[in-house]
């Protein structure tokens, strides 16, 4: 067992997290139609306004500006072209046996198109803590699936415990929402607690908001306690938030 595969599971669930949707297929969000009236007078639907698409040095630009809970600047990774990340993803749940079968599917849906996405990456990590923390930044995700996805967030609930096993490795996964105040229009956020058969554990905390076409994934690892690392995650979510003009 490679000593580092908690940290690469982790990582891949900052890019599966950050750069696609995480919580399962989307429901429908349009209304039932009521009939007409005969008299009544149709009211033009009004032609949403598209999102700006922002590109990979503009998402660069504001996660330089990102500080960590001691002031410090990211490290920041842009990732130019995030179909490749999707597709890596895509390889690595279905090369995976995940149990129950129905948390294979419902990871495989949420595995949004992103060929028109560009996203970037920041991280931190704090060595007197062994803490990290880390956020993306993506945009060009359809407006209408970014808004399906915060509001099937209950799904959760679904796969609160599964396992998953990739080659020799085998991974127990338990997920739960949790509570965090998010100054974007549209936020979730959740933990998730993974242990290996040799019993090592890693905690994640994952808080995601979405503002003007741009989701943003705050992730935090580790920490003193589970409100610490929410806060944590929810400082680079906001400070992002606020960067969105």
């Amino acid at each position: 067992m490679n000593k580092n595969a908690l940290r690469g599971i982790g990582a891949a669930a900052l890019l599966v997290m950050g750069l696609t949707a995480c919580v399962g297929p989307a429901a429908s969000t349009e209304a039932a139609s009521a009939p007409a009236s005969e008299t009544a007078t149709a009211t033009p639907t009004p032609t949403p306004t598209a999102a700006k698409q922002y590109t990979a040095e503009e998402l660069t630009a504001i996660a330089l500006q990102l500080r960590d809970v001691n002031g410090l600047k990211l490290s920041v990774m842009s990732i130019a072209d995030a179909s490749g990340v999707e597709q890596q993803s895509r390889a690595m749940f279905e090369g995976a046996v995940i149990e129950p079968a129905e948390c294979k599917e419902l990871m495989l849906a949420s595995l949004l198109p992103t060929d028109n996405v560009k996203g970037v990456v920041g991280t931190s990590l704090d060595t007197s803590t062994g803490s990290s923390t880390g956020v993306t930044l993506s945009s060009g995700v359809d407006e209408e699936l970014i808004k399906a996805d915060f509001a099937t967030q209950d799904q959760i609930s679904d796969c609160s415990g599964m396992t998953m096993t990739m080659g020799e490795t085998t991974v127990t996964l338990k997920a739960r929402k949790v509570e965090a105040t998010v100054s974007t229009p549209l936020s979730m956020a959740m933990r998730t607690d993974s242990v290996l058969a040799d019993g090592r554990k890693q905690s994640m905390i994952m808080v995601r908001g979405a503002k003007d076409g741009i989701v943003i994934t705050g992730l935090a690892y580790g920490g003193k306690t589970e409100e610490e690392a929410i806060a944590r995650a929810v400082d680079l979510v906001n400070q992002a938030a606020a960067l969105i003009k």
